[in-house]
């Protein structure tokens, strides 16, 4: 690398982790500030039978929440995944952060 402009980082994050019932949290990050990105995940040695989800995300990347506007980022539900067999298939919105669980 030469200097900044040659940096450069993965769109989407991705971390996991084993909760103590079984079931698996995932958080996935997308930094892109224009573009969703889809993202396909294997579920190799989880018993999944239901996956649910929240998203975190807000109009514009300089948006926050204070005491006048407590709801501009919010959570919701996210329901944009497809669960087919071993495979978990999601969009994720720019500018987002998406955590489900698989149980």
């Amino acid at each position: 690398m030469n200097n900044a402009t040659d940096c450069k980082i993965s769109e989407v994050s991705i971390s996991a982790a084993k909760k103590t019932d079984g079931s698996i949290c995932v958080s996935l990050t997308n930094v892109n500030l224009d573009k969703a990105k889809t993202v396909e995940l294997a579920l190799d040695g989880a018993s999944s039978q239901s996956v649910t989800g929240e998203i975190l995300t807000a109009k514009n990347m300089d948006d926050y929440n204070d005491f006048n506007h407590p709801e501009v980022v919010r959570r919701t539900a996210f329901k944009d995944s497809k669960k087919k067999k071993r495979k978990i298939r999601l969009k994720v919105p720019a500018m987002s952060v998406v955590v489900f669980n698989v149980s």
